[in-house]
């Protein structure tokens, strides 16, 4: 199984997502599952993505060589824009500040939104092979949305299942811990995922380009409004001292 005994994860101490914020990434998932379409061979074992939702939002990601198992567990991989378009800017300078901090500075490469349908089934424990850091926010409560599918963590302590209310966050690093979900048995489970993929480009998701972007239009329309107010300011003068 491999792992870190010695590893832990992290429980953020506060919501960092509001219950409005997290129905509009619910309601964002349930659109393009629903607007997807599928190819199959007659043995239900090659898949292809035939169709991209309206404005073609998301690029669906499937895992899996079957295809009730890819509708089951459906991913979607959205850029830092389409997230600010879900939750807006201030959350996501709250998300990336949380990951940056409990990982060093770690960027993030990609942003996930997963659609796990009851099944009864679990993911087993492992470690990541690709994943290192993961920053988990749950979009539905667990026990209340849908029973079982309880994130799980193994280490030198013993079985910890952190408690997961929607809009919370557990990071942790993929490599590291041993983790695992216990039988999804009813309902659906929603969540959102920042990752760190060494293997994978950072340009992938441009969510620290996003937010320098983002600050620089900041600095321009200070820098402007301050300009403005220069010329006020002067203008005034000129009347004054007519």
């Amino acid at each position: 199984m491999g792992g870190d005994p010695a590893a832990d994860f992290y429980v953020h101490d506060r919501r960092l997502l509001s219950d409005e914020q997290c129905g509009t990434v619910k309601a964002f998932a349930d659109t393009l599952y629903e607007q997807q379409k599928f190819k199959v061979d007659d043995d239900d074992s090659v898949i292809e993505i035939v169709s991209q939702a309206a404005g073609g939002k998301g690029d669906i990601v499937c895992c899996y060589d079957n295809h009730r198992a890819c509708r089951r567990d459906f991913k979607i991989l959205i850029s830092a824009m389409e997230l600010e378009e879900l939750i807006g800017w201030e959350s996501i300078q709250d998300l990336y500040s949380v990951f940056s901090t409990q990982t060093n500075g770690t960027g993030v490469s990609a942003i996930l939104i997963r659609r796990v349908e009851a099944d009864g089934e679990h993911i087993a424990f492992h470690i990541d092979s690709a994943h290192s850091y993961v920053l988990q926010v749950p979009i539905n409560s667990e026990d209340v949305d849908y029973s079982g599918g309880k994130l799980a963590f193994l280490n030198s302590e013993g079985i910890h299942y952190p408690p997961r209310p929607a809009g919370s966050a557990v990071l942790h690093d993929g490599q590291k811990i041993v983790h695992g979900v216990t039988k999804l048995e009813s309902g659906i489970r929603y969540g959102l995922f920042l990752i760190h993929d060494p293997y994978r480009r950072p340009e992938a998701c441009m969510l620290e380009q996003a937010i320098q972007l983002h600050l620089q239009k900041e600095i321009d329309t200070m820098t402007t409004m301050m300009s403005h107010h220069d010329s006020i300011y002067h203008e005034e003068g000129s009347l004054d001292e007519l």
